[in-house]
């Protein structure tokens, strides 16, 4: 859901980034936020109060496998309200271009974050270490993506008031040129 709501609003942010329509970027950016945001925010209250439910989807076993799978899907899912931020945050650097930050934003948590974590904190807290090391790289993802999209965000605010300062200077101008009309 969470990446369909950023795909989804991936050609509007485009579009208006092309366009120069900043305004329409951040509020689209926002709404983007905000839809994501609830999704993981949900998931996560799932994942942490009713994960039995959800793992009797894919299956069933004993008490003891039931325990193990809980813990598991409780600690592995910590941190997956981050997901709201990281993934639309890979996802809107497509959209107005930033490839390489894309690219960053969309490697950090699977595979620059979460392998090496899974090998460090295993060799010092064994299995805990690999559960462990989703939430620690949903987090320092998370952390990134943030960084990434506010200094983005600041870039497109200061961008836009100096169109604003243009546009008026252009008005300005135009006020004091005569008008020639050629027909």
């Amino acid at each position: 859901i969470i990446i369909g709501v950023a795909v989804g609003a991936q050609p509007i942010v485009g579009y208006n980034f092309g366009a120069e329509k900043y305004d329409r970027v951040k509020n689209t950016l926002k709404t983007s936020l905000k839809c994501t945001l609830t999704v993981s925010t949900v998931a996560f209250i799932l994942f942490q109060t009713i994960p039995e439910k959800l793992i009797s989807i894919f299956g069933s076993g004993d008490e003891s496998y039931m325990e193990f799978a809980c813990l598991t899907f409780r600690i592995y899912l910590l941190l997956c309200i981050a997901n709201g931020v990281q993934i639309p945050s890979g996802i809107f650097f497509q959209a107005i271009g930033k490839s390489i930050k894309s690219v960053i934003l969309s490697l950090s948590r699977q595979i620059v974050f979460l392998i090496p974590a899974m090998f460090i904190l295993s060799e010092i807290f064994g299995l805990n270490g690999i559960l462990y090391a989703g939430p620690v790289a949903d987090g320092v993802a998370f952390l990134l993506a943030a960084i990434l999209l506010i200094v983005e965000v600041k870039k497109l605010k200061q961008v836009n008031n100096e169109n604003e300062i243009i546009v008026e200077d252009i008005k300005e101008d135009n006020k004091n040129d005569k008008q020639i009309i050629i027909t």
